[in-house]
């Protein structure tokens, strides 16, 4: 006797996850950079929750890599918990993730443009300054 698929049918809800507006910004940032500088998305699904850690690598420096952020959120993408350095935020909604997001990018873009600085090559540095 063969075994029946017991499976109901599947199909994803084509939501907009907030894993999936991470890896959107980080694929965005290289190509803004043109490469200087590359976004990366790093989950950890092992516990109860998702966590994701959005980090900007500077390949020029030895692939140094600075944590902006990180969300967490359960099975469901909302609420989620947004962490920075200056602590937590509960989001409940998209807008309220990417109007979180556009924030942090401004508030750390100091810190951003440094390590797009620092990773020029010499010849565009000159260039900059001359």
């Amino acid at each position: 006797m063969s075994v029946p698929d017991l499976w109901p049918s599947l199909k994803p809800h084509g939501e907009l996850t907030p894993l999936g507006i991470l890896r959107k910004q980080a694929a965005l940032l290289f190509r803004k950079t043109n490469g200087l500088l590359e976004g990366q998305v790093k989950t950890d699904g092992t516990g109860p929750e998702f966590v994701h850690n959005f980090n900007i690598i500077a390949p020029a420096l030895g692939h140094f890599t600075y944590q902006m952020f990180s969300i967490s959120h359960g099975l469901h993408s909302y609420p989620l918990t947004s962490t920075n350095r200056n602590g937590r935020t509960v989001i409940q909604t998209e807008s309220e993730l990417l109007t979180w997001i556009r924030n942090e990018m401004e508030t750390q873009r100091p810190t951003i443009e440094q390590l797009l600085n620092e990773s020029l090559p010499d010849s565009e540095r000159a260039e900059l300054v001359g």
